[in-house]
């Protein structure tokens, strides 16, 4: 088992150029992708697992090998790793041109599954070069990105420190076989009191490496002032050249369909804008009694401009368009709103870090204080959201991977399967207890059921509010109560636990880190000591489909109901804590995300634009609601509908607004062009109306027509035969 096959060590490497290099005349400015066997990949992916349970460029393979038994690795995954990464062939291919067979003696395959765990431990020692258990030294890395920070009451103390670390730092290179390049290095002073800034250089060697203003560490910008203007700056060119670049793809009248163009927008320009977003932006909230927002509200504008070009690109409005207009069309919140969810969602898994984990004494302190002076971005987070104080810990090291489910599961792959499955074994089976978990009366309830030899059990608890608890966390609650009900009955020795939930039925047996990982353990523990006292126990874990008439399913939703409502039974010490759960982090993200869907709501129907359109054509809230109108339509009818429901659009009425014509009259009618005139009433298009009019009914009216997508084929058959908009129809003449 200390085997990898020979036939998986060939691969062949394809180059790729580094984005925003400024001369691609040198090899630096490449990257090589091994393309590896997929079947090598899956065993390498299992490996990777199992290294990082335990803890690509010039890597020295017996150095690795070192590293590897210096941390404590299995010795059998270290002689895996030992055969994978010897004899290995590589082909260098380069557009039409493929290098010779070459023997690669060192280095590891970028593409491999494996290779970032294994420089990890390659460079382990390189961030072991400060002491730490000095306060004013630290070190990070990330793959082959290293920093060094010290601190001290001047540039001169600084510069003496990080002098002393350079030979430790050279020992490295050279028992690693790992050269640095110095020319690449970058030395930040950082104060915010320019009378104390001196630009010292650090000498290595031959080097003087000159302080710098910025330097860029794992792409986020840092300025030696900390004021991440320079990170704001870049992230505002790196979204509007995004959206720009897919502006490429749509245009009004041609181009990818609305739905398309959003997922784009969404999933590739706002992800390369808001990178590293909660290190440098400082969420926009109203505090208490203030009449003025707080937080990074400039930079906000200036990314809502990159927003509002964003939301033009999707809904193929006119430039004139309101942006509250804007993002309702595309779907998109509020600017101020979105960057607050997305900084939300990241502050609740810092919230989340176990005790192990590096960043968790600084999340920890940072959360309880917030000083008057010298802030830091984790300070300002946390008072930004004071709800997530109190959050379940989700600790990826408590996860085996070798770990292997005690507990039998079965999931039928249909309901009707799974309800005949589930009659059989309560009508053949020693022992069944059906469990569920329910939302209900504004808290969540967890219950268990089953029908003992003498007596019915039953057990209820309430976890809480379900602002800070979720369903899934009954489901998972209740089958700890099943537990315990199955320990009330002795001399069972084969039972099962029905239950309409399928998502906890794979998080026991498969015991991921996620949200409700303690609510999991739990249930294993108390496994444990229910197998520790009855042997021959083996219980089975069954899916059951809910509201299906499976009787026992039927009971248990209504004990969790009543539950949900304050109605629990006593339990034993050892369960006492599901009365006291931490707060979810899903629950969390989840009341979040209500509550700025009201803010929205209520920005919209506050807002001029938005009382016209509620009162004319459309009341539905700002969401996914306003997109069901221009599913499955081509883009140009998409853009067309959106500036009919505007106002800004091609007709006379609002072309006069702009000055783009003289008159807004309608030449035909002698009144203002505008929506209203031009489908409901203009003179000129009597016949093409009339023929609609008897497709809709006498329900033809702005509502009607723009308002639902159910005469949406009318009104662009209409719109079609008018011929009004040329640039938007189907067959242009």
């Amino acid at each position: 088992h200390h085997h990898h096959p020979p036939s998986w060590k060939q691969f062949t490497p394809i180059t790729l150029r580094k984005p925003g290099k400024p001369s691609y005349l040198v090899p630096k400015a490449y990257r090589p992708i091994a393309l590896e066997d997929t079947s090598s990949k899956v065993l390498e992916s299992v490996v990777a697992r199992r290294l990082a349970g335990l803890a690509e460029q010039h890597v020295n393979h017996a150095r690795l090998l070192h590293n590897l038994r210096k941390r404590h690795v299995p010795e059998d995954l270290v002689l895996w790793i030992r055969d994978f990464l010897s004899d290995r062939c590589t082909q260098v291919k380069f557009d039409d041109f493929t290098s010779e067979p070459l023997h690669a003696s060192s280095g590891l395959p970028q593409g491999s599954p494996l290779s970032p765990i294994l420089y990890l431990f390659y460079s382990a020692d390189l961030l072991e070069v400060v002491d730490c258990k000095d306060p004013s030294q630290a070190s990070g890395g990330f793959i082959d990105d290293t920093m060094l920070i010290v601190t001290s009451p001047s540039f001169e103390q600084n510069i003496a420190r990080l002098t002393a670390l350079v030979p430790q730092l050279l020992g490295w290179s050279n028992s690693h076989a790992c050269r640095f390049d110095v020319a690449k290095f970058q030395m930040l002073h950082c104060t915010r009191n320019e009378k104390r800034y001196s630009p010292l250089p650090l000498v290595i060697g031959d080097h003087r490496i000159l302080p710098c203003e910025s330097a860029r560490y794992l792409g986020i910008i840092v300025d030696r002032r900390l004021r991440w203007h320079e990170q704001a700056d870049s992230a505002v060119d790196r979204g509007t050249s995004a959206v720009l670049a897919i502006t490429r793809l749509s245009k009004p009248t041609y181009g990818l369909p609305h739905k398309h163009i959003r997922q784009l927008i969404r999933s590739v320009a706002f992800p390369k804008m808001e990178y590293g977003l909660p290190v440098w932006y400082n969420p926009v909230r109203l505090p208490p009694g203030s009449a003025r927002r707080k937080g990074s509200v400039g930079l906000c504008n200036r990314l809502g401009k990159v927003q509002r070009l964003a939301a033009r690109v999707i809904s193929g409005a006119f430039k004139t368009t309101a942006s509250i207009v804007l993002d309702f069309h595309a779907g998109l919140p509020p600017i101020d709103l979105r960057l607050n969810q997305a900084v939300f969602n990241a502050t609740a898994r810092l919230a989340s870090l176990p005790p192990s984990h590096p960043l968790h004494k600084m999340v920890r302190r940072c959360s309880r204080s917030y000083p008057r002076l010298h802030r830091s971005p984790l300070h300002e987070l946390f008072n930004a959201f004071p709800e997530l104080q109190g959050v379940e810990v989700i600790d990826p090291s408590l996860v085996d991977p070798t770990w292997q489910s005690p507990i039998r599961t079965l999931i039928e792959p249909t309901k009707d399967a799974a309800a005949a499955l589930a009659d059989r074994l309560v009508s053949t089976s020693e022992f069944c207890v059906f469990t569920d978990g329910s939302g209900f009366a504004g808290d969540i309830g967890a219950a268990a059921f089953a029908k003992g030899r003498a007596q019915e059990h039953v057990r209820r608890v309430n976890l809480g509010s379900e602002d800070e608890h979720i369903v899934f966390e009954g489901e998972l609650a209740g089958m700890i109560l099943a537990l315990d009900v199955i320990e009330s009955e002795p001399r069972v020795t084969r039972a099962n636990i029905l239950l309409d939930n399928k998502a906890a039925i794979r998080a026991v047996s498969k015991r991921r880190p996620r949200p409700g990982q303690q609510l999991v353990e739990l249930f294993h523990k108390r496994l444990r000591h229910l197998k520790a006292k009855r042997r021959s126990l083996a219980i089975t874990v069954v899916w059951v489909p809910g509201h299906k008439g499976v009787a026992g399913n039927e009971r248990a939703d209504m004990e969790a109901k009543d539950a949900s409502m304050g109605d629990e039974t006593d339990l034993p010490p050892a369960l006492q804590c599901l009365r006291h759960l931490p707060k979810s982090q899903s629950a969390l993200k989840a009341a979040y995300k209500k509550k700025l869907a009201r803010v929205w709501s209520d920005r919209w129907k506050a807002s001029k634009q938005g009382q016209r359109i509620a009162r004319n054509i459309d009341s539905s809230p700002p969401g996914k609601q306003a997109l069901k109108l221009f599913k499955d339509l081509p883009r140009r009818q998409a853009s067309i509908i959106t500036q009919l429901r505007s106002g800004h659009v091609g007709l006379h009425a609002f072309l006069h607004r702009i000055k783009a014509v003289s008159s807004p009259m309608c030449p035909t009618c002698q009144c203002p062009e505008t929506v209203q005139h031009y489908l409901l009433t203009c003179r000129c298009f009597l016949a093409e109306r009339g023929a609609r009019r008897r497709a809709v009914g006498r329900d033809f009216s702005l509502r009607s027509l723009l308002g639902t997508a159910k005469h949406r084929g009318a009104l662009l058959a209409y719109i079609e035969a008018t011929r009004r908009f040329e640039a938007y129809l189907d067959t242009p003449s």
